[in-house]
C-alpha cells in the first residue's frame, strides 16, 4: 500500500483520523449522477454499463462531480453490482428500472455453477478509472473507493434487482444457513480482494455500503452478517480509512460498533449525537442530512444543516454526508448551496 503512505494528509482523511480540519469536510453519496446536466450529456451518448467499464469516462464523471460541487473527496464512479460479474452473473441496467441479475441464486446448485472469480482482470477497469482520477485529483483532495457489504450484495444476487422487503432474501438465508454462510464467504472473500487492489490503485479511503442490512433482526445481523464485515475489516491496511454504511441500520448499532470502523456513515433516522454515543467517540461520523430536504429551498436547507451543527458541537471526527445518495430531481443550485454552507459554517 506504498502509494497512500505518499499521499497528503487531507481535510477529509483529517476528520477521518479524529484530527482537528481547517472546515468540516464534505462529500455525498451519489454526488455524480442524473441531477447533473454534465452527467446527464455523457449518459446521451453511453449506456450505464459501458459508462462504468470505461475508465476514462468513468474518471471524468468523477471529477466533474468533485469539480463542480467543490466536495473535500471524490468517489469513484462505478456500481456495487460489479462484482457478480466476476461469478458469471449477467447484470442488466434497466432504463428506468435499475439493476437486474438475470441468472438469480437461489441455491447451493446455483452457486456451485459460479465461475471461478478472477477479479484483478475481470474488474481491471475499475482499477484503471482509479488510477486516472488519481492522477487528475488536486493533491488536497481524497479518492474513495468502495464496493458493496456481502449481504447487501447477496440481496440483489438472490432477488435478482431491488425489492420492496426482500422477503425471497430473508427465506432462503435464515432457512437455509448452508446456503447463506456458502454464498457471504465467497462475496468476502472477492470483496477484500477487490478493496485491496482499489487502495493499491490509488484509493485512500474505503466505504462499505450495507443498503439493505437494516431488514435484519439483531441476532441474525450477529450470526449471518457481522463475522462477514469483522473479516473485510481485519483485511485491510489499518492506515486506510473505512467508511461503514449501514441503512436502516441504527437498531444494530450495539453490534456494529464491533467492525471498528474509522467511520460510521449514518443514516437520517437517527440523530447523529445519539448515533455517536452508541457507536463510541473514539471513531469518526459521517452523515446524515435527508436527501429529500435537497429539493426544498435554500431556507429549510441551512436551518436542518444548523441542526446538525448543533448536535456534533463541531467534535472533531465529522463529515457531513447525506443520510443516502442524493435523489435524481434534486436541483443542483441546492447542492451546490449545501456544500457552500458547510463550508463555510465550520471555518
Amino acid at each position: 500500500m506504498t502509494l497512500n503512505k505518499t499521499m497528503p494528509n487531507t481535510q477529509f482523511l483529517k476528520a477521518c483520523n479524529l484530527q482537528t480540519t481547517d472546515h468540516t469536510p464534505i462529500w455525498l453519496m451519489r454526488q455524480a449522477g442524473r441531477y447533473m446536466k454534465e452527467y446527464q450529456a455523457v449518459r446521451k451518448h453511453v449506456k450505464f454499463l459501458d459508462l462504468c467499464k470505461n475508465p476514462e469516462l468513468c474518471a471524468e464523471v468523477t471529477l466533474t462531480a468533485r469539480e463542480k460541487l467543490s466536495v473535500d473527496a471524490a468517489i469513484i464512479f462505478s456500481d456495487i453490482l460489479l462484482i457478480a460479474n466476476t461469478l458469471g452473473l449477467e447484470v442488466v441496467f434497466k432504463e428506468p428500472g435499475g439493476p437486474s441479475i438475470i441468472n438469480p441464486v437461489r441455491s447451493v446448485k446455483d452457486i456451485d455453477l459460479f465461475k471461478a472469480p478472477d477479479v484483478l482482470n475481470d474488474l481491471s477497469y475499475v482499477f484503471e478509472a482509479l488510477k486516472i482520477t488519481r492522477k487528475s485529483l488536486p493533491t488536497d483532495i481524497s479518492l474513495i473507493g468502495f464496493a458493496g457489504a456481502p449481504f447487501t450484495l447477496a440481496c440483489y444476487i438472490i432477488e435478482g434487482g431491488s425489492s420492496t422487503n426482500y422477503n425471497l432474501t430473508k427465506q432462503l438465508m435464515l432457512g437455509d444457513k448452508e446456503f447463506a454462510h456458502k454464498l457471504l464467504t465467497i462475496l468476502t472473500d472477492i470483496t477484500i480482494t477487490y478493496l485491496n487492489e482499489q487502495v493499491k490503485n490509488g484509493a485512500d479511503t474505503i466505504q462499505l455500503f450495507d443498503s439493505w442490512v437494516g431488514i435484519l433482526s439483531s441476532h441474525n445481523f450477529k450470526e449471518l452478517v457481522l463475522p462477514y464485515l469483522i473479516k473485510i475489516r481485519n483485511s485491510m491496511d489499518k492506515s486506510i480509512p473505512f467508511i461503514y454504511f449501514g441503512n436502516g441500520a441504527s437498531h444494530l448499532y450495539t453490534q456494529i460498533k464491533n467492525i471498528n470502523a474509522t467511520v460510521y456513515s449514518i443514516d437520517w433516522r437517527m440523530d447523529l449525537d445519539t448515533a455517536w454515543d452508541i457507536l463510541g467517540h473514539d471513531t469518526a461520523i459521517q452523515g446524515n442530512l435527508d436527501p429529500s430536504i435537497l429539493l426544498t429551498d435554500f431556507k429549510t436547507i441551512k436551518s436542518e444543516v444548523e441542526l446538525i451543527f448543533k448536535l456534533i458541537n463541531f467534535r472533531p471526527g465529522f463529515i457531513f454526508n447525506l443520510g443516502h445518495g442524493i435523489l435524481p430531481k434534486t436541483p443542483f443550485d441546492n447542492v451546490k448551496y449545501l456544500v457552500d454552507l458547510v463550508h463555510s459554517i465550520s471555518k
